[in-house]
């Protein structure tokens, strides 16, 4: 019997090697012309979506006509743009419709407070905290398109390549047209034993997007993985946040095994030695010295991120079958000064073959991993005091311990979905069989 395989897209990020400040600043060029299509594309697909005149791909069409006059980047680039605006605007709407669920969800809890709580002081506390979870949800909703906040250039994948030359592995992209011929320029990678494998054996490549802010190249490539079963016996937990940057919870068998806490006081405290150094400089004027310092917080950001991530996969790699539970924080990225987004895919390299699992958030950190209590008042900060059981723990730990247990209730609700889905299967092929 052949083995069942399966196919998953995996980005590959590739750094840059200093460049001239002439390529530089034609790059920048073609960035700003990028994010003018995009913004264009972004205000003007929607209305021309919903015309009925109009199919998508008409729409498509007319709007590259419409933008013709200022494209000056190569017309791979100009698709990229329009093709890059669509797809973000169909996931704001995506997202925009799963806000407005949990609005009308937040606003039938409040027509029921009067029912569930009977203390008064209790019950506008209660409403307040939904009302304020209500504002704070539809700030989501009031965006019309998407904005382009990163400096980036995203480029079709026929139309960029790997060169191999003088033992240097540049990246060659079209970037400006001129009359009828598109304008190249070669970009150096940083050398190094994988990046030259990983291009020696790849022979297609998905859409390449250069950030010139980090200086970097991302693409992505179609990797084909055996479908083995994976039957984990521990299951760890990991809280990310800024009083402890990682809390982690061990659990086997419905036990707590371990626990270990990240402190965030030095990370704050080193945080407020760089804002204060930034303020004193802009208050003398010393632009020099701003941009001398640039970039140093997020090179002591990643040292930090590398020293936890390391310390952690330690932990995990000591005990046998672990799936590593974190929560999906993508919708609070932009909002908290830390990149969790970072430590999480060190972790995800560093403890390979583990497998990981992302789980939504939602109330790990108010309920009881004890008793199961729900009760929004059973968190003060960092203290964790249960209502119902008088459970008394650290916030971060209580989280850490729900994060890991919820992961093995989502991989079970799983295991019965696909248990009953092989046995429909299995009742309606039998049944075919007796027909004559």
């Amino acid at each position: 019997m052949a083995k069942k395989t399966k196919t998953a897209t995996k980005a590959v990020k590739f750094q840059l090697l200093p460049i001239t400040k002439a390529k530089k600043d034609r790059l920048q060029v073609v960035a700003d012309n990028f994010r003018e299509i995009y913004a264009v594309a972004a205000y003007r697909l929607p209305s021309l979506e919903k015309t009925s005149q109009y199919g998508s791909r008409r729409a498509l069409n007319r709007l590259r006509i419409e933008l013709h006059p200022i494209t000056i980047v190569a017309a791979q680039i100009a698709q990229e743009a329009i093709e890059y605006a669509r797809a973000n605007y169909e996931t704001m709407q995506t997202q925009k419709s799963k806000i407005r669920k949990t609005i009308e969800r937040l606003e039938y809890e409040i027509g029921r407070i009067d029912e569930k709580i009977e203390k008064p002081g209790k019950r506008e506390r209660v409403r307040k905290k939904l009302a304020r979870k209500i504002r704070r949800k539809r700030r989501g909703l009031r965006t019309p398109y998407p904005i382009l906040t990163h400096n980036i250039i995203r480029i079709h994948n026929q139309s960029w390549s790997f060169v191999h030359k003088n033992d240097r592995i540049y990246v060659v992209l079209p970037v400006e047209k001129i009359g009828t011929r598109y304008r190249k320029i070669w970009l150096p990678l940083k050398e190094s034993e994988h990046y030259r494998h990983l291009i020696s054996n790849t022979n297609k490549w998905g859409v390449g997007q250069l950030d010139l802010d980090t200086d970097t190249f991302i693409t992505s490539i179609t990797v084909k993985r055996e479908d083995v079963r994976y039957e984990p016996e521990t299951f760890i937990g990991i809280d990310l946040g800024l009083n402890n940057i990682a809390t982690l919870a061990v659990v086997q068998d419905g036990k707590v095994v371990e626990v270990r806490m990240w402190s965030g006081k030095e990370v704050e405290h080193t945080r407020r030695r760089f804002r204060e150094y930034r303020r004193t400089v802009s208050k003398i004027g010393r632009v020099d010295l701003l941009n001398a310092n640039r970039g140093r917080e997020q090179r002591w950001m990643a040292y930090t991120n590398h020293v936890v991530s390391k310390q952690i996969a330690e932990i995990v790699l000591a005990y046998p079958k672990p799936l590593v539970v974190f929560e999906e924080l993508y919708r609070f990225v932009d909002r908290v000064p830390w990149n969790f987004y970072q430590i999480r895919q060190m972790i995800e390299y560093k403890v390979v073959p583990v497998r990981t699992l992302g789980i939504h958030p939602a109330r790990t950190s108010v309920i009881c991993n004890r008793c199961g209590g729900d009760d929004p008042d059973n968190r003060h900060g960092v203290h964790f005091h249960c209502t119902k059981c008088g459970y008394r723990v650290h916030a971060d730990v209580n989280a850490a311990i729900n994060i890991a247990k919820k992961g093995e209730w989502v991989l079970q609700q799983a295991k019965k979905k696909e248990s009953a889905k092989n046995l429909s299967t299995t009742t309606t092929q039998s049944h075919n069989g007796d027909v004559p």
